[in-house]
């Protein structure tokens, strides 16, 4: 394959493996950006959750090994918003029969986010 402004031989030089690029601070915007919505995984719309939004907060189930200062972060880069506090906790595993076997769902971790007056995230969309 001849790329350009290469001569014969010469293919740029991929020093990266696949996986110390996922974390690459020189990463581009989109390969952060995918990244962020990998580990900020789906909102959670429990009974709960939907009464915590009069409060301006927010339920995301987010990645296990992340902090609260870094879903502050993931969430005000993501969404334009400005967070005030970041709550996190482990919801108990729950058990699950599939025939005679049995086994144990994963377990996640979720995080409540309050906003700032004013800011929203839109979970939904309008029609």
């Amino acid at each position: 394959m001849i790329y350009a402004g290469y001569s014969g031989s010469q293919e740029p030089s991929t020093s990266l493996s696949r996986f110390s690029r996922k974390y690459d601070s020189r990463a581009t915007l989109c390969e952060s950006t995918t990244i962020m919505i990998d580990l900020v995984k789906r909102p959670v719309l429990t009974d709960k959750a939907i009464r915590l939004l009069e409060n301006n907060q927010y339920t995301f189930e987010v990645d296990a090994s992340l902090t609260k200062p870094r879903i502050k972060q993931m969430i005000e880069e993501l969404f334009d918003v400005k967070v005030v506090s970041v709550n996190t906790h482990r919801p108990p595993r729950k058990k699950k029969r599939l025939g005679a076997m049995q086994g144990y769902q994963h377990r996640g971790k979720r995080a409540i986010i309050t906003l700032r007056a004013g800011d929203s995230i839109a979970l939904l969309p309008e029609t």
